[in-house]
């Protein structure tokens, strides 16, 4: 007889994989929901070994309090974000996007008290 499981427990068996959760949580940044964003977030907490209480007690905050802040509606700190990362094999990074670094370039900003591109102040 076949074996059957959810979506949602292959999904966290995947987001074990750092290189899959990195990515997972990529595109969730770039679709730009929160609450999607969270629900990844939580799950790949989930998917620790330990799992969201094992993250809670590295964040120093009760597994109650880390899933209510991963929750769709929560605003964990940045310390919690950092915190679930990290636990994950994850590093949080930035990058410009595209259309904005391109158009920053075009009006070459100067840091204020400084003589910008045209040379007066």
């Amino acid at each position: 007889m076949t074996k059957y499981r959810t979506h949602e427990s292959f999904l966290k068996e995947r987001l074990q994989d750092p290189a899959f959760a990195a990515a997972y949580l990529e595109e969730c940044v770039e679709n730009g929901d929160q609450s999607d964003f969270l629900d990844a977030l939580r799950l790949i907490a989930q998917a620790r070994p330990g799992g969201l209480a094992r993250v809670a007690e590295e964040a120093g905050v009760k597994r109650e309090s880390l899933q209510r802040s991963l929750s769709p509606k929560g605003n964990p700190t940045l310390k919690t974000v950092l915190t679930v990362f990290n636990a994950a094999g994850l590093q949080l990074t930035a990058k410009a996007i595209p259309h904005r670094a391109a158009s920053a370039k075009k009006r070459r900003i100067a840091p204020k008290g400084n003589k910008g591109a045209t040379g007066k102040s």
